[in-house]
């Protein structure tokens, strides 16, 4: 097996050099390491041209490996929490790359709770078992779906509550999304305007990332055209939804969350690392965010999801466009946050745009990277604190080294996969953006 698709959150790699049908089947075989023999386990997948082949591979080894299997076809990532409960399954797999580039793919997957279970943790296990097997499930010589989405969508569509009408521009990137967004029950009072809901593993609008830049144009483009109340971009396997105004302009995931939190104002906030600084901000110059519980969780989808889990009662946001939502038990769906978004908003005497503009401002550096040897990271930290903690307020080490000062935020922090540290930086003074990031170098 190739040791380098094992990641911290999943399994993922380039197709096929690094991840082909021979390591998904093996990985497969080996999956009574993590799932108990003979139990009920969902597949999924995604809409890449690789897809279908590793689908089918996978399908056949866990069958081999004596599982039964359930098909669940093309579908977005977060809809497997739903059939894993739904049919009572020891655990799901998808197999996507998220909104990796299209060369991409793997395996996404999670336990009987839903909880993800991570690429190193399955690497660790499955690498003692020495499969014994014998021919005992059905081997498909094609791709076989056992499921309707049709269900799921009935599921989402439950969850509309909108007051008034709507129009709301939905972007499907070409991935999983779109035949689940067809099939949602849209009350009268929502007009959808659909862009791009054809799957197409080329991805041809804009590719799955809508963080590259101009992928967010199309939709901003129909919002304007259309008067749109709101419009919504997903990523390739529908985790992940960017949410834009009502003038087109996309709107950070924590003024997404205050909108939330304007019509679920029991519910506790989980967020990542990276929203510490505009959490902060919000809850000491929002009187009504005086009493909220904030819990600070490390960044990415397996640490956000345990956090919320035990939390129970809480919404969750990541500066990566995740929300976590407890009406399908955290599963990360954005199609889920779209509706809540457009339920909230409809509830609003005023648009979003309006809503963005009431909140406190802060001013960002988009996330970037810098090559360096993670083994040196001590030494890196001891000389970021030699030049910032002078001027600080705070430290954190919950994930990486977080500095605070008394208007800015320095967060540095290690990839998981590659030798590579990430650097993120905020103030509520646009001015201060330019000086801290040239004080700060890992040379």
């Amino acid at each position: 097996m190739n040791s380098e698709i094992f990641r911290a959150y999943d399994i993922r790699g380039k197709y096929p050099g690094q991840i082909n049908e021979r390591e998904v089947f093996d990985v497969a075989l080996r999956m009574a390491a993590i799932f108990p023999k003979g139990k009920k386990i969902v597949i999924g997948r995604d809409s890449r041209n690789s897809s279908p082949a590793l689908y089918l591979a996978l399908h056949n080894g866990l069958a081999v490996a004596g599982f039964k299997v359930i098909g669940a076809g093309l579908m977005i990532t977060p809809a497997i929490d739903f059939f894993v409960r739904r049919f009572n399954a020891a655990g799901g797999i998808v197999v996507t790359a998220s909104h990796n580039p299209k060369n991409f793919n793997g395996l996404y997957i999670v336990d009987k709770k839903g909880a993800s279970v991570g690429g190193n943790f399955i690497y660790s296990k499955i690498l003692k078992l020495k499969p014994k097997f014998k021919i005992s499930g059905k081997i498909y010589p094609k791709e076989r779906d056992d499921l309707n989405q049709k269900e799921y969508a009935e599921f989402l569509s439950g969850i509309f509550s909108v007051d008034k009408t709507m129009r709301v521009v939905i972007d499907c990137s070409n991935g999983s999304a779109g035949p689940t967004v067809k099939k949602l029950k849209f009350p009268k009072n929502v007009r959808p305007i659909f862009i791009n809901i054809r799957p197409d593993g080329n991805f041809p609008a804009h590719g799955p990332n809508p963080m590259i830049a101009g992928a967010l144009k199309n939709a901003a483009d129909a919002i304007l055209k259309n008067k749109a109340d709101l419009g919504v971009v997903f990523d390739g396997d529908g985790d992940r939804a960017f949410i834009l105004d009502n003038l087109g302009r996309e709107v950070f995931p924590e003024h997404i969350w205050k909108l939330f939190h304007s019509m679920y104002p029991e519910e506790k906030i989980v967020y990542s690392v990276l929203s510490g600084f505009t959490m902060s901000v919000f809850k000491s110059k929002l009187p009504e965010l005086r009493r909220a519980k904030f819990i600070e969780s490390r960044v990415g989808h397996l640490f956000m999801k345990q956090a919320c889990f035990k939390e129970k009662n809480a919404i969750g946001v990541e500066t990566s466009m995740h929300y976590y939502l407890p009406w399908d038990d955290f599963a990360g769906s954005g199609i889920l946050a779209m509706i809540i978004a457009t339920n909230a908003l409809s509830k609003l005497p005023y648009s979003l745009s309006e809503f963005v503009s009431l909140m406190p401002e802060t001013f960002k550096i988009p996330e970037y990277n810098i090559k360096f040897n993670k083994n040196k990271l001590p030494q890196l930290y001891k000389k970021i604190k030699k030049v910032f903690l002078k001027n600080s307020v705070k430290t954190e080490n919950i994930d990486g080294l977080s500095i605070f000062g008394k208007n800015w935020w320095l967060n540095v922090r290690p990839s998981n996969t590659e030798d590579l540290v990430r650097i993120n930086i905020e103030s509520t003074e646009k001015e201060m953006l330019g000086k801290i990031k040239k004080l700060f170098s890992p040379e």
